[in-house]
């Protein structure tokens, strides 16, 4: 195999290894951003690079487009009632409810006998989207919390 030939395959080699990792690492069923599950419902995705990547929640996914800023181009949210796919602007999302299934705030032990209380979660207070305002405010009834705009959550 002449040199030129034998670096073409080597490179075309690498590069199908690599997509194929990018692509295992997109199919798995854990957030992108911290790991957590995916739950029913509440998960959102957002489009970073020339790729789609999904967070168990809408919060982890602002929370991401915070902290680093401009790689973010769109989000997506899922209906709660349905679990459609819907942009976030068409939505009303219910803020603070008592559904957090993100929820990791449980006392870590420091030393033997000591323990600490976490100040801040990524995924916390949920923002719950639906399509329609009326289930939201039915959702809210139940569960509590606020019904807010995306304008109003502070999305981009």
């Amino acid at each position: 195999m002449k040199p030129s030939k034998r670096a073409l395959t080597i490179l075309a080699a690498g590069a199908l290894a690599l997509a194929g990792a990018f692509y295992v690492r997109q199919r798995r069923a854990a957030c992108w951003v911290c790991d957590r599950p995916f739950h029913a419902g509440m998960t959102a995705k957002l489009e970073a690079g020339l790729f789609w990547r999904r967070t168990c929640c809408l919060r982890c996914a602002l929370n991401y487009g915070r902290q680093n800023p401009g790689t973010v181009k769109a989000y997506r949210v899922t209906d709660y009632a349905t679990g459609r796919w819907l942009k976030p602007e068409a939505a009303s999302f219910v803020v603070g409810s008592d559904l957090e299934p993100c929820h990791a705030m449980a006392a870590q032990r420091v030393e033997p006998g000591m323990e600490a209380a976490p100040r801040w979660d990524r995924c916390v207070p949920s923002a719950i989207a639906f399509a329609d305002i009326a289930a939201a405010q039915r959702f809210q009834g139940g569960h509590g919390g606020r019904v807010v705009s995306w304008a109003q959550l502070g999305g981009p």
